[in-house]
């Protein structure tokens, strides 16, 4: 079961519609993707952890300058989700028996298990624009979380972890 993670509850995620631009780590499947919301804004999704039913992403907004920052491995995976430019990250759910369906949460990133993140210095200096581009056609419905967003109840999300 995966942690239950405190957050204000989101009715969609920012990039409902939006695009989906890249897959910027693939292993075993994409575990970095790069995402764009309908006003141009983008966000870096780092795959964070799955149980039987669920996967859950941790996306942050980034300007392109803190993007090109990221890419170029100048600020580690890590730090750039535990110090997000907006100061909150959007926590992801998807249910694997149901791969539109997501719950999202915008949380303090202090909220997201520390040993559930990137390790300390992990970095995406080899990540290139169009690394993975061959790939998207196949696995773009798994990692667009645009389809329908299926919101934690209030009390769900607000439950502090015993």
């Amino acid at each position: 079961m995966l942690p239950h993670i405190a957050g204000e509850p989101l009715n969609d995620t920012p990039w409902e519609h939006g695009d989906f631009l890249e897959i910027l780590s693939y292993y075993d499947g994409p575990r970095v993707v790069l995402q764009k919301d309908a006003l141009g804004k983008l966000y870096i999704g780092w795959w964070n952890d799955e149980d039987d039913e669920r996967e859950r992403w941790v996306y942050v907004g980034v300007s392109p300058s803190r993007l090109r920052m990221i890419l170029d491995g100048n600020v580690p995976s890590r730090e750039a989700i535990e110090n997000p430019e907006d100061g909150y990250v959007i926590v992801c759910d998807v249910d694997l028996g149901d791969e539109g369906a997501v719950r999202a949460i915008a949380a303090d990133p202090a909220n997201v298990p520390e040993w559930s993140l990137p390790a300390r210095g992990a970095r995406l200096e080899t990540a290139v624009a169009g690394d993975f581009v061959g790939d998207n056609a196949a696995i773009h419905a798994r990692v667009d979380f645009g389809i329908k967003v299926r919101p934690y109840s209030t009390e769900e999300a607000r439950l502090q972890p015993p």
